[in-house]
């Protein structure tokens, strides 16, 4: 199955709910969802990956104590010392 690629990165915020829920359902029927999901979950990457989004992924790293991306850390950890903690 050929599929335009940016279906999987949805910019247009007022149709994004349907982008996404599309992008997971050819997630669904791909044989290749979960090595797709392993990789999203130790990269930092953006749009739908493995039938994930970004906030699912940061949730599922959460819940099954995944460590973060390295970059995201890296981001994160500037931001903080740029803004102050707080």
């Amino acid at each position: 199955m050929q599929v335009d690629p940016e279906l999987f990165f949805p910019e247009d915020v007022k149709g994004m709910k349907a982008e996404i829920l599309h992008a997971k359902n050819v997630c669904n029927k791909c044989h290749f969802i979960q090595p797709c999901l392993e990789y999203a979950l130790k990269n930092d990457v953006v749009g739908v990956w493995g039938a994930t989004t970004e906030k699912e992924r940061w949730n599922i790293r959460r819940d099954k104590k995944i460590p973060t991306p390295k970059s995201i850390t890296l981001i994160t950890n500037a931001w903080v010392k740029q803004k102050g903690a707080r």
